[in-house]
């Protein structure tokens, strides 16, 4: 056990009884912890969901928020949902995604092709 002063700026100085060798190692612990932490890097899969029949103005602000997403570095699931007898015409319901994707105006990446799905179509993008 050692005496450690704590503070010297008081009257009297405040001191401690530890064992120094345990309190360094735990301080250089937290100091790798904090380094690793700040070396990750941090980015979360947000979804953007849109309908077979969205209209221009929604699509738009699906896209501006979209957008802001990619900005701050994160990953984004777009998702369309077909209801009832609209999975019956998936070729259509196909081709209003891409005209979706297509409205992006920033460059952007794949994470993976576009996936058809039971209940729709999924794709997954980043910034390029």
């Amino acid at each position: 056990m050692d005496l450690v002063e704590i503070s010297q700026s008081v009257d009297p100085p405040v001191v401690k009884i530890i064992d120094l060798g345990k309190y360094l190692y735990q301080q250089e612990k937290l100091k790798k912890e904090k380094r690793a932490k700040q070396k990750q890097k941090s980015s979360e899969l947000k979804t953007i969901k849109i309908g077979l029949m969205i209209s221009e103005h929604d699509a738009m602000i699906k896209i501006k928020k979209l957008l802001e997403f990619l900005e701050e570095g994160n990953k984004v699931k777009i998702e369309m949902f077909l209801k009832g007898r609209q999975r019956a015409n998936k070729d259509f319901a196909k081709e209003k995604f891409e005209e979706f994707l297509n409205k992006i105006e920033v460059p952007y990446k794949k994470e993976q092709p576009i996936k058809n799905l039971p209940t729709g179509f999924s794709v997954v993008i980043s910034k390029a």
